[in-house]
């Protein structure tokens, strides 16, 4: 496992998963999934949009999905910069 600074979070990182740790508070974590990284923060909701693999079941009639607890990046650094955006205008 590997511990690093980015920004204000620590991370600590193997090589199939991750977690952000602000103030000893794990405040996200990150899986390698099949072509990149799936990302979570514990009650944050990312907005669907139309390039997101959940929007497909929108097409089946009935209720639509809106948000979504997971959103996948392809590059560990997307994940991490995502992770960084969130946490300036959310605290969990």
């Amino acid at each position: 496992m590997k511990r690093t600074q980015y920004g204000t979070l620590t991370v600590i990182r193997s090589p199939s998963a991750a977690a952000f740790i602000r103030d000893g508070k794990t405040v996200a974590t990150a899986r390698h999934v099949h072509g990149g990284w799936a990302l979570r923060i514990p009650g944050y909701q990312w907005p669907v949009t139309p390039d997101m693999p959940t929007a497909r079941f929108n097409q089946i009639p009935g209720d639509k999905i809106t948000k979504t607890p997971v959103k996948a990046f392809k590059t560990w650094k997307e994940s991490a910069q995502e992770v960084e955006r969130v946490l300036l205008t959310y605290t969990p």
